[in-house]
């Protein structure tokens, strides 16, 4: 018996899709009226129409009719923005997550060290949490001995 994964199956479509004709033209008059990445302060060329509703995705006419509405993007900023980072306002090369002003390399040493100690205390924590939930759950088992 053979599984089918619907999800695959649709992935293979959007591939074939990409690989016709009809969609190479749109994208390429697409590209030729959007020429530059609309990402906050980025300014590279433009590569990748971006659908902004994942609804269009499920059908793939919708898919070449409704690229006016796509969002000019450059890969990196198309990539960055499916895993929900932003360019950077400062330096505008790295990418920063939700909730931070800047990327890594823009932050202040003291914004650093603020950081590694977070994640220090963090881990020991966690630490600390999976060594007793890890001794309750052996002497509920009555494998440890008091």
């Amino acid at each position: 018996m053979v599984i089918i994964d619907p999800i695959e199956e649709h992935r293979k479509a959007l591939r074939r899709l990409w690989a016709s004709k009809a969609w190479k033209e749109a994208k390429a008059l697409f590209l030729e009226k959007n020429p530059i990445c609309v990402a906050k302060s980025c300014g590279r060329p433009s590569e990748v129409p971006h659908h902004e509703e994942d609804t269009e995705y499920l059908d793939l006419n919708k898919y070449i009719e409704n690229i006016d509405k796509c969002t000019p993007l450059c890969r990196r900023c198309h990539r960055a923005g499916h895993r929900g980072l932003e360019l950077c306002p400062v330096c505008r090369e790295n990418y920063k997550k939700p909730g931070f002003e800047t990327c890594w390399q823009c932050r202040s040493l003291e914004q650093k060290e603020a950081s590694e100690v977070a994640k220090i205390k963090r881990n020991n924590l966690r630490k600390k949490l999976e060594k007793e939930s890890r001794e309750k759950w052996l002497k509920d088992h009555s494998i440890l001995h008091s």
